[in-house]
């Protein structure tokens, strides 16, 4: 019977532990951290990148751990990712390229630096993005070690995915898709956590909307309501919170806040929202707000 080699026996009771740790995390900022946090037991680097992409079909970095790189790491990095995503397969510098610019940058960072090796994210069939690795001093991982650093990518890309599509139904569940605020329901739960304490809320009515919709249409009622959310959204202070309760109704949340000082926000409210400028169509039939506070 053949035994396991001690240091792949390691290896792999290491990779069910860091797997064990990764899928036991659901929010997406604390997957990226067990991301890199797994990746740096199973085979330490010294700069890890992870990108995801966004809407529109960039890659964007959401996470960047350990040493800054400099301008060949950045510039070979550009390069391999760019493979990665096109081939759809682990890329490093070892590789050899048919493009000359490639294969001289890749000599001279493994002459002068060590190994960069980037590894596509797939989900489901889906890419979710990559993970760019630079290990100084070294120009090779061991079998072992990129076999357990492979799987645990791959076990990566799914958590990843799988902390997005939380998130993305989390935000549904809780954000006015018409405003981009919070909604009555993350309204409530706002509240619920402020039991107990001085809390003081602005109310706000929208007048002129219906006769919007009545006149011009719906889609036009929709624009001045996004109008709105984002002026509103603009006026926040740090602590602060608005939320459409539905129609032309919202409320801003101040915590912490007794009901003089309410009052006060409430005045400089209305009169941010009394200078709202609205387009030219609308403007014969949109009143400003009805503005009033309470605390307690």
């Amino acid at each position: 019977m053949n035994s396991l080699h001690p240091t792949a026996g390691r290896t792999a009771t290491a990779l069910a532990a860091m797997l064990q740790q990764l899928f036991a995390t659901e929010a997406l900022d604390d997957v990226r951290r067990a991301v890199a946090h797994g990746s740096s037991v199973l085979s330490v680097y010294d700069t890890l990148t992870i990108r995801e992409f966004v809407p529109g079909g960039a890659l964007e970095a959401t996470l960047r751990h350990g040493a800054p790189l400099g301008h060949e790491a950045k510039a070979i990095e550009r390069h391999l990712r760019r493979l990665a995503v096109s081939t759809g397969r682990t890329v490093t510098t070892l590789d050899q390229f048919e493009n000359e610019e490639i294969e001289a940058l890749a000599a001279s960072y493994r002459r002068n630096q060590g190994l960069c090796l980037v590894r596509p994210l797939t989900a489901y069939g889906k890419p979710v993005g990559v993970v760019c690795f630079h290990f100084l001093g070294r120009t090779t991982l061991l079998d072992a070690e990129f076999d357990s650093l492979r799987k645990f990518c791959d076990s990566a890309a799914v958590a990843l995915y799988n902390a997005r599509v939380r998130a993305g139904l989390h935000d549904l569940a809780y954000t006015d898709p018409l405003t981009g605020l919070p909604n009555r329901r993350r309204l409530d739960d706002e509240l619920a956590k402020l039991f107990g304490t001085e809390t003081s809320i602005v109310l706000i009515d929208f007048d002129g909307l219906k006769q919007v919709n009545d006149t011009l249409d719906y889609d036009r009622g929709d624009a001045l309501i996004s109008l709105i959310g984002t002026r509103l959204r603009g006026e926040l202070r740090a602590g602060e919170l608005a939320a459409r309760l539905g129609g032309d109704e919202f409320v801003i949340l101040l915590p912490d806040t007794p009901a003089p000082s309410a009052r006060h926000r409430m005045e400089e409210i209305g009169a941010a929202l009394d200078s709202l400028e609205v387009p030219e169509d609308i403007r014969p039939y949109f009143r400003g707000a009805s503005v009033g506070c309470a605390t307690a």
